[in-house]
């Protein structure tokens, strides 16, 4: 994948702004037995966000199965679809290492997995009412 820096902006009296890029891409990977196993923690886990996300907002159909995605791609999935601060979505963006891009995602999904799977089974809990489906005896 192929992305494109902006090093400078042209200045002139056009009423567009006129840019300077360079192309660049992702540095080889050595490892290819850590990057699999990274790629496929990383790819497991945005998953189990992405249903808690679904039940938490009542959505229903299937999700795209992303498990055979390759590492590069499936970074910049991620690092796009997370609700990240900007700079930290450029700063992750920007890396040349698919490697530590997808580390960093994954440090960053092991923090927020148990919260979104623990919302979800609340939002399942409050929908039945809070008894989780069972019936309730009135006297």
């Amino acid at each position: 994948m192929i992305r494109y820096r902006v090093e400078s902006y042209v200045e002139s009296n056009e009423p567009y702004l006129v840019a300077r890029i360079n192309t660049f891409e992702d540095e080889d990977e050595y490892d290819e037995g850590t990057l699999t196993q990274t790629t496929t923690d990383v790819a497991e886990m945005f998953m189990r966000v992405a249903k808690a996300i679904r039940v938490i907002n009542d959505e229903r159909g299937n999700l795209p199965d992303i498990s055979d995605v390759e590492p590069q791609k499936l970074s910049f999935l991620v690092a796009a679809a997370m609700e990240l601060e900007s700079e930290l979505k450029i700063e992750l963006l920007e890396m040349r290492s698919t490697a530590e891009r997808l580390r960093r995602l994954r440090d960053m999904l092991k923090r927020v997995i148990s919260s979104y799977e623990e919302r979800a089974r609340l939002h399942t809990l409050a929908k039945g009412n809070g008894h989780g489906g069972k019936k309730i005896e009135i006297d």
